[in-house]
């Protein structure tokens, strides 16, 4: 375990450049994610993520990804193999793979879409094996934040924000992630994110900066089936929630 370092806030107050790691968020709506889901379709190309739809009528071999996959299946249903590992994959549920391990899938009771992102990896990965999560864990975590599996330079988790009216789960504050980058995919609900501009805040952790406005930015609305990217180091904000906000999350580190 860990040392655990007593940390105190600095009281300072810090302004950020709008996109302080050299790049903006991408924001890309349901009706092309949609699109892509039904047909195969890039959605976002960015240094340090690859995000894609892709559909799977029949059986057969999958593109074998260089970099560390992540795949949310949005509908249908079949078998997908990972080197030895063979796995039923239905709706909800979530797979994390190795780099350059070969895939296929087999036994294609209804084609099956899925959301795919993959992450290239700084050094030779550790991950031996595929990590799978059935569809109700996944759920469980989008009624109630929580992690879902963790891979080279990534980790994997279930998202949920609310707004004031459910204080338990709302958290105000502007966000600035130094060293990690966030994506969002949306599930359910819909919110108003602010990204980039600046923020006076201070530091919380290592890594961590938190503010209370953004001053500038850009205004994006989000709902069921949009797909975000926030680089590290580029302040988000979400200011309204009008019903509550259930993502999947994928941090990229940095």
């Amino acid at each position: 375990m860990k040392a655990c370092i007593p940390l105190i806030a600095s009281a300072i107050s810090i302004a950020l450049p709008a996109a302080a790691s050299g790049q903006a968020a991408i924001y890309v709506n349901h009706e092309k994610v949609d699109a892509a889901l039904a047909q195969d379709g890039v959605l976002i190309n960015a240094p340090n993520v690859r995000v894609a739809g892709h559909r799977a009528e029949k059986a057969g071999a999958l593109d074998t990804q260089k970099d560390t996959s992540i795949l949310y299946v949005t509908d249908g249903e079949a078998t997908i193999v990972v080197g030895a590992q063979k796995q039923r994959m239905t709706k909800g549920d979530v797979i994390v793979i190795p780099a350059a391990a070969p895939q296929t899938v087999q036994d294609v009771s209804r084609p099956m879409s899925y959301y795919l992102v993959t992450v290239p990896a700084s050094a030779p990965s550790a991950m031996s094996s595929a990590t799978f999560v059935d569809h109700e864990k996944v759920a469980a975590t989008l009624k109630k934040a929580g992690p879902l599996a963790d891979g080279p330079n990534l980790r994997v988790s279930g998202g949920y924000r609310t707004g004031p009216y459910a204080p338990a789960d709302y958290r105000p504050d502007v966000e600035v992630h130094t060293s990690e980058a966030d994506l969002f995919y949306v599930i359910d609900g819909d919110a108003t994110l602010v990204t980039g501009g600046t923020v006076g805040g201070k530091t919380t952790g290592p890594g961590q900066i938190r503010g209370s406005k953004i001053v500038g930015g850009k205004t994006t609305h989000l709902t069921k089936g949009d797909v975000m990217w926030v680089p590290a180091g580029v302040p988000h904000w979400f200011p309204q929630i009008p019903q509550p906000l259930s993502y999947l999350l994928v941090k990229v580190l940095q």
